[in-house]
């Protein structure tokens, strides 16, 4: 069949913006969003909606209430997300602090990363279901810097409670650190001072006991563009410390002698979870089958459902978490239009599509 080609109308408060259309073999609609035309829109690739529109509340189209047409399968291009590193320094050259040139501090924070982007590279479907096995969502280390200030190094200055430490110390950082750039995600590294003294040092216990809880903190994601999303992690380095350095020889004799097992220093499962929620709009968490949401510290943390996966790939369109993700991408997994559609909403299409 000669290839037509034909103009849809989408409705935008600022112009209308005409994408077009060929058919290809099977006769579908498959969209061809040209650079040239984005990059002489804005310099983000978004496609600029609504902006009459104080919320998404009023989106009513299939684009927007269909999260189907976002669950990820074999051809979608993996969305690497961008993140920032920021550990906390409790003043300079202090015995406490990570060592941006001890290539062994370098690789603890490497080896979270990349224990996150295993988790999510390889759901375990074999033991809970389903049929995806990779989210095609990644996780990308632009950076990692240092921040010097005492009071922010130690999280039991803002609350005594772990849950309240977790959640303060996110806010603190929000309202009162310097970012110098706004397309990668923050995540601060703190620690807490009774954890180091009592626990790292003396083999004790903190009281109250609840301070040395591993608890973290994230944001859920924001229809509000200009909302920046930030990470809080508490005590994940200080562990690691204690572990590698033999401090932990005399109270778990021998396990920890002269380093305890790799399995104890953890962070991965919690960074992961962490992630999930700047990713996920439905809810706080889930105890489906070992699933990345699962707020219990003894779940693999390894599986996430369809309608996660399909609520997290529609978040980096609609959300502002869109605004940390790469790009520049191609696909073998075209967007397929059947129907005319108005898309009434304010949308960021992540992949390049083309027409294969």
């Amino acid at each position: 069949m000669k290839n037509q080609i034909m103009f849809i109308n989408m409705k935008f408060s600022l112009s209308f913006m005409m994408i077009l259309f060929t058919y290809i073999s099977n006769s579908s609609l498959s969209a061809q969003i040209f650079d040239e035309y984005f990059d002489s829109l804005d310099s983000t690739h978004y496609l600029i909606g609504d902006t009459s529109r104080s919320n998404n509340c009023s989106n009513t189209c299939d684009m927007f209430s269909n999260r189907s047409r976002y669950t990820p399968n074999t051809n979608t291009a993996i969305k690497e997300i961008k993140v920032i590193f920021v550990v906390v320094q409790y003043s300079v050259n202090d015995k406490r602090n990570f060592d941006i040139n001890d290539n062994q501090h370098v690789q603890h924070f490497n080896n979270m990363l990349s224990d996150v982007n295993y988790r999510f590279s390889n759901l375990d479907i074999a033991s809970c279901g389903g049929t995806i096995i990779d989210s095609k969502i990644r996780f990308v280390l632009e950076d990692i810097i240092t921040y010097t200030d005492s009071y922010s190094w130690n999280n039991d200055n803002y609350d005594t409670s772990a849950i309240y430490s977790a959640l303060n110390g996110r806010n603190h950082f929000l309202n009162n650190y310097s970012f110098t750039r706004n397309d990668a995600i923050y995540v601060f590294w703190t620690e807490s001072e009774c954890w180091y003294n009592e626990v790292v040092l003396n083999g004790s216990t903190c009281s109250p006991s609840t301070l040395p809880k591993m608890i973290s903190a994230s944001m859920q994601p924001s229809i509000n563009m200009s909302n920046r999303i930030v990470v809080h992690m508490r005590n994940y380095f200080t562990m690691w410390s204690a572990m590698h350095n033999g401090y932990f020889c005399d109270t778990y004799t021998p396990l920890c002698c002269p380093v305890c097992p790799p399995s104890w220093i953890g962070g991965g499962a919690q960074l992961a979870h962490e992630f999930g929620h700047f990713l996920w709009s439905d809810g706080v968490h889930t105890t489906t089958c070992n699933n990345i949401m699962d707020d219990h510290f003894a779940t693999l943390h390894n599986y996430l459902t369809t309608n996660q996966l399909s609520s997290f790939h529609r978040a980096t369109s609609l959300l502002n978490v869109r605004n940390y993700v790469n790009c520049n991408y191609s696909s073998n997994d075209p967007l397929t239009v059947n129907t005319s559609e108005n898309w009434d909403l304010d949308i960021n299409i992540v992949q390049r599509y083309y027409n294969q």
